[in-house]
C-alpha cells in the first residue's frame, strides 16, 4: 500500500489502479472532500462539487451508484486529488490530514468485489452461462459485454507471429530483455527435489511437479498489458507447464490487442483467446470446445475477474 501524501497524490506512481472506489466509498469520500477542501478558504477556487455523485448509495437500485458510475467518478476524483496536490500541496496535507483512517483507506485499498452484491452476482450468471453452454455462451457474452463480434475464439498462431514480427525494434528488445530476467530469476525460485532418510530404509521426500495447464489473464480494454502476458507465461514455462493458454479481451479487430499477441508469441504462450471479463475466467476454469480446462488461473483483472476467479476458486487453482 502506498502512503497517501500529496508527494504520492502529484507523482506518476498515482495511476488510476491506486484508487479502488466501491459505490459506497464514492459518495462518502466526495463528502469528506466537500467539507475539506470546499470549505477552506485557500481552496475556494478549487471546485470539487461537480465531482458529488449523481446517485446516492441506498437500498433503491435506482438511487445506487452503478459500478460504472463508480469508476467514472474514481477517475475524476483522483486527477482532481492529483491538481490540488500539485497546486496547494500545503492544503493537501490538511485535507489529507483531517480525513479519517476509513476514508484515507479508500485512497489506496483496493475495493472488494464481494461488497458489491450487483457484482457478484452478475458473474454468477455469467459463470452458469459458460459452464452450459461453452463457446455460444463466450460469443454471446463477448458480444454483450464488448460490443465485439469475434470471429475465431482461438488467435491463430499465425496472427500471434504477425504481430510479434510487426514490432519496433525498441519493443521487441524490451520485451525480450523482460523475458530473459523473468526466466532468469523464475529459474532460481524452482523448487529443489529432496530426499532425506529419517531412520534406517525409511525415505521420505517432496518432488515438484509441474502444473498441465495454467491460464494467463492479460486484461485490455483502455489499455494493453503485454507485461501480464510475460509475467504469467514466462515462470510457467520455466516450471515445465505444458499449456499455457492466454485470454485477453478482444479488441474492435476481433481479436487481442497486437502487443498482446506479440507477447503471447514471443514468450511461448500454447494458445490465445480472444475473451476477457468474467466470461474468460469460466472458459479456462470449465473448459469448452475451444478453450482447454485448466489447473490454475493467474493473472490480474477489474472487479469482475476478480469475483470471478473467486467464485471458481473451488473448481480450479487461483493466484
Amino acid at each position: 500500500m502506498a502512503l497517501v501524501t500529496p508527494e504520492f497524490l502529484a507523482s506518476s506512481e498515482f495511476t488510476h489502479s491506486d484508487m479502488a472506489l466501491t459505490p459506497v466509498d464514492s459518495y462518502r469520500l466526495w463528502q469528506a472532500l466537500e467539507k475539506h477542501v470546499d470549505r477552506n478558504e485557500e481552496c475556494k477556487d478549487f471546485d470539487v462539487s461537480f465531482l458529488k455523485p449523481r446517485k446516492y448509495f441506498g437500498n433503491d437500485p435506482e438511487k445506487r451508484l452503478t459500478l460504472a458510475e463508480a469508476h467514472q467518478y474514481e477517475k475524476a476524483l483522483k486527477q482532481r486529488l492529483a491538481e490540488l496536490a500539485r497546486e496547494k500541496p500545503d492544503v493537501c496535507r490538511r485535507v489529507l490530514a483531517a480525513l479519517s483512517s476509513g476514508e484515507r483507506r479508500v485512497l489506496v485499498e483496493r475495493a472488494d468485489a464481494a461488497s458489491d452484491p450487483a457484482v457478484r452476482d452478475r458473474v454468477r450468471v455469467i459463470l452458469d452461462r459458460v459452464a452450459r453452454a461453452g463457446d455460444e455462451a463466450l460469443r454471446q457474452i463477448t458480444r454483450e459485454i464488448d460490443g465485439v463480434d469475434v470471429p475465431s475464439l482461438v488467435v491463430p498462431a499465425e496472427a500471434c507471429a504477425r504481430s510479434a514480427a510487426a514490432l519496433s525494434s525498441d519493443v521487441r528488445r524490451a520485451l525480450e530483455r523482460t523475458m530473459r530476467n523473468l526466466e532468469t530469476a523464475h529459474r532460481a525460485f524452482l523448487p529443489a527435489r529432496v530426499e532425506v532418510e529419517t531412520e534406517p530404509g525409511v525415505v521420505v521426500g517432496r518432488i515438484p511437479e509441474p502444473l498441465s495447464a495454467v491460464g494467463v489473464y492479460a486484461p485490455g480494454g483502455r489499455a494493453a498489458y503485454p507485461s501480464s502476458v510475460l509475467m504469467g507465461v514466462v515462470p510457467a514455462k520455466v516450471a515445465g507447464v505444458g499449456e499455457i493458454v492466454v485470454a485477453s479481451p478482444p479488441g474492435k479487430s476481433g481479436a487481442p490487442s497486437e502487443i498482446v499477441l506479440a507477447a503471447a508469441h514471443l514468450s511461448g504462450a500454447t494458445k490465445v483467446i480472444a475473451a476477457g471479463g468474467a466470461q474468460a475466467v469460466a472458459a479456462l476454469a470449465f473448459g469448452t470446445a475451444s478453450v482447454p480446462r485448466v489447473d490454475r488461473i493467474i493473472g490480474p483483472g477489474n472487479a469482475y475477474v476478480a469475483e470471478a476467479k473467486r467464485q471458481v476458486a473451488g473448481t480450479v487453482g487461483i493466484d
